[in-house]
């Protein structure tokens, strides 16, 4: 991108792929039906930042600074994408399809995954209190590995929560 600094602009129908966000700052920015595709996001702020309908692939969301991450995500395809280690409280992902995510040491408190599907990804060492997951599909998550305190569920979803036990439900 020519600037590195971006307040409060819309980005729209715009093929982002392969293009370099380090060092970036986006404050307050709209990505709507865009292409998002083997981005550097090395030490990028994202503030106040939503991507709607968008179709992002393979990017390093862990790389961000992780100081300023304040991102959320309506109705977006998400494959292959690393949101690990990072601090997201209060993200959401709503009607997205999440395929193939890392989430490993993520805080993800208040996070909304609701009607969203989560087929492949993990979920490892996360604080997953009080994130919602109705009407969320294809989810495995771990109890034993992630903190899901007062998370919210949908069955018969939820049933998938337990198949990391070692029962058998008739």
């Amino acid at each position: 991108m020519n600037s590195t600094e971006h307040e409060n602009q819309v980005f729209k129908n715009k093929n982002f792929t392969a293009v370099s966000f380090d060092d970036a700052v986006f404050t307050g920015c709209v990505f709507e039906d865009c292409k998002l595709s083997g981005n550097s996001l090395r030490n990028a702020c994202m503030h106040g930042v939503v991507f709607k309908s968008c179709k992002i692939a393979g990017l390093s969301f862990n790389y961000l600074n992780s100081m300023v991450v304040d991102i959320s995500f309506n109705s977006c395809d998400i494959t292959s994408s690393n949101f690990s280690d990072l601090k997201m409280n209060k993200t959401e992902f709503k009607k997205c399809t999440v395929f193939d995510c890392d989430f490993v040491n993520t805080v993800l408190k208040n996070a909304d995954f609701s009607s969203s599907d989560l087929k492949d990804s993990l979920f490892h060492n996360t604080d997953l209190r009080a994130a919602s997951f109705e009407q969320a599909v294809n989810y495995n998550i771990n109890p034993e590995h992630n903190n899901i305190r007062k998370a919210v569920f949908s069955l018969p979803e939820a049933v998938n929560l337990l198949s990391h036990l070692d029962i058998r439900l008739k």
